[in-house]
């Protein structure tokens, strides 16, 4: 209890220059596209009948995980997750990746690639700091091998895709 009090007030300044900090961000535009996800949403638009939605390249200030939100069948949204799980079954990513289905407001069935391990890394200030700010070539490569693995270059070409 008295350890608390005294580490309170020394906590104090950094809470307060982190909310000034976030204050000052501007959110931005669902057009505008992260450039450290945007080869993989480059693969995605390489799908015909895949709509990319929204994405993020994640950012540790502020405790945002990566991902890209899309629309497409589910026969495409299964080939993707079965190549992202069997690069996981062989080692070949750093992170826990899968694809979730989630309706939208108008009912739609949509589909979100992201990495569960990385979302619950990001809600704290220091892992997010280390695993989206310092060790950040860890994310980066598994978007880049999640790219090649939509691209085909590991893999029999999905339904629809134009190589």
């Amino acid at each position: 209890m008295r350890l608390t009090r005294f580490l309170r007030p020394l906590a104090q300044p950094f809470d307060m220059v982190r909310r000034l900090y976030f204050l000052s961000q501007r959110p931005s535009s669902y057009a505008d596209i992260d450039p450290g996800i945007a080869p993989l949403v480059e693969q995605f638009a390489q799908i015909p009948s895949v709509q990319t939605l929204a994405s993020c390249q994640g950012h540790p200030t502020r405790h945002r995980s990566p991902y890209i939100s899309f629309s497409s069948t589910v026969e495409i949204a299964e080939a993707i997750d079965a190549r992202v799980q069997g690069a996981l079954s062989q080692n070949q990513l750093n992170y826990y990746w899968s694809i979730m289905g989630v309706f939208n407001q108008d009912s739609r069935l949509t589909f979100l690639l992201y990495s569960p391990e990385l979302k619950v890394l990001a809600r704290g200030t220091w892992s997010a700091f280390y695993h989206l700010g310092l060790c950040r070539q860890a994310v980066e490569q598994d978007i880049e091998t999640i790219g090649q693995l939509i691209a085909g270059k590991n893999c029999v070409s999905l339904p629809g895709a134009r190589h």
